[in-house]
């Protein structure tokens, strides 16, 4: 496999490792490798307590060489060590064994650190020293937790400072960034050095579970779900740290019931547009020239008459989501120039773009007929790319849409092509490119 089924290539995702909690941990490692993989990332991350549990089940690190190499996917990371305890961590012997024969360049540290602050700087710099000896030599990034007393960015790089280790750095989890009540101002030029890795969510400002352990275990989102600035960070780190390593870290329980070949491409696809916009807003600082900076991926609005209806149509028939929905009052409305109050449900396709569905609180003007639609003249239809026309079709049937070309499926140029009116007469393409792997 040379790429995502989309057609992009491995390149564009910059490297990134698709972190291990990112899919659920059940998942056996073929299925793992293979949906990231098919997504178009080259590198997974690993739990060094699920590899303790599956090796005790009898599976041995011959078997996990075959896969990786079967697959082209590398191990990019072994999360997590806890080093700074008044005993080693039980983990780490097996972490130097799998670095050393999985040729894994990173390792993941945190806190609490028992003792006084000398001991934890020694621990570290002892922990450095032992990863310096492994293979070409293990980076260890030192990730800050706002629920222990390694809690920011700046005592994660004094501590890193003070042991004075070249293979040892810091590891920025947006996430935790926000959680301890922090910004990216706070990540300031002094610290950047220090910075080894970025990992990737998304998610609101606002913590949703008093908790910050409980909340960072579950309700991290897909990138563009939240309102984190993401590629600001990306546009920083690209100006003061481009060597810095990249891990997408979604843990959601909300992802956990869909299927891991659907959230790794979600991932994927949200990532690709994060980079896409580092390099635009990179530019922007750069250039004279006035530029659009997009944040997040493009969305489209469709006003409709049965609210309920077309979000079940969306959901079971082209598999979206539903991620936001709102009641926007007439008063804000009448001042954004869209009419009275409406009801709004944001829809996430499995590729990451997002729908929104809206009903008027009066009913709509009907939608002005034309056949063939290209001589409708404005905003015509909406197309998604699929690997499976047929089936999606069959499905749109099921759930209220007519089909609009004739025959149902055209092939030309390497493509199946079909276009469906959906049960209100909004018209979707699908696109089926035919030398893409399932």
């Amino acid at each position: 496999m040379s790429g995502s089924p989309d057609g992009s290539a491995p390149e564009d995702l910059d490297g990134a490792v698709l972190s291990f909690h990112s899919l659920p941990p059940v998942i056996e490692p073929r299925r793992r490798v293979r949906a990231a993989r098919a997504a178009g990332f080259t590198s997974v991350g690993l739990s060094l307590s699920w590899l303790r549990g599956w090796l005790a089940d009898g599976h041995t690190l011959t078997e996990l060489e075959d896969l990786l190499a079967e697959s082209g996917v590398t191990v990019g990371e072994l999360e997590t060590l806890r080093p700074f305890g008044a005993q080693p961590d039980a983990a780490e012997d097996l972490c130097w064994t799998v670095a050393e024969r999985l040729r894994v360049p990173y390792v993941g540290a945190i806190g609490s650190y028992e003792g006084g602050w000398d001991d934890a700087v020694a621990r570290f710099a002892a922990l450095c020293d032992r990863a310096a000896g492994v293979g070409e030599g293990v980076v260890v990034g030192l990730e800050f937790l706002p629920f222990t007393n390694l809690a920011d960015a700046a005592t994660a790089a004094a501590l890193v400072a003070a042991a004075g280790r070249p293979g040892g750095g810091v590891c920025v989890d947006v996430w935790h960034v926000h959680r301890g009540g922090g910004t990216l101002a706070d990540l300031t030029e002094s610290l950047w050095p220090h910075v080894v890795r970025l990992q990737l969510s998304d998610g609101p400002l606002a913590a949703e579970d008093d908790d910050l352990l409980a909340d960072c275990m579950a309700n991290r989102r897909p990138f563009g779900d939240g309102e984190f600035d993401l590629a600001g960070l990306l546009a920083a780190a690209a100006r003061h740290r481009p060597g810095a390593g990249l891990s997408v870290e979604v843990i959601s329980s909300r992802l956990r019931g869909e299927p891991p070949e659907q959230v790794a491409l979600l991932l994927a696809a949200g990532l690709r547009t994060l980079l896409r916009g580092r390099e635009a807003r990179t530019v922007s600082t750069v250039s004279s020239t006035p530029s659009l900076v997009m944040t997040r991926a493009l969305e489209i609005g469709i006003v409709v008459d049965d609210l309920a209806g077309m979000v079940a149509f969306y959901i079971e028939a082209l598999g979206c989501t539903e991620v936001h929905r709102s009641e926007v009052p007439a008063g804000l409305n009448a001042r954004l120039g869209l009419g009275g109050a409406t009801t709004v449900v944001w829809l996430r396709t499995p590729w990451g773009e997002r729908v929104k569905l809206l009903r008027p609180a009066s009913a709509a003007t009907p939608l002005a007929a034309a056949v063939p639609i290209a001589t409708r003249r404005g905003l015509s239809y909406l197309t998604l790319y699929v690997q499976d026309a047929a089936g999606v079709a069959e499905r749109m049937r099921d759930g209220g849409a007519s089909p609009l070309s004739d025959p149902p499926l055209v092939e030309a140029s390497g493509r199946r092509i079909a276009f469906w009116a959906d049960p209100e007469g909004n018209v979707i393409e699908l696109v089926e490119d035919l030398d893409h792997p399932r």
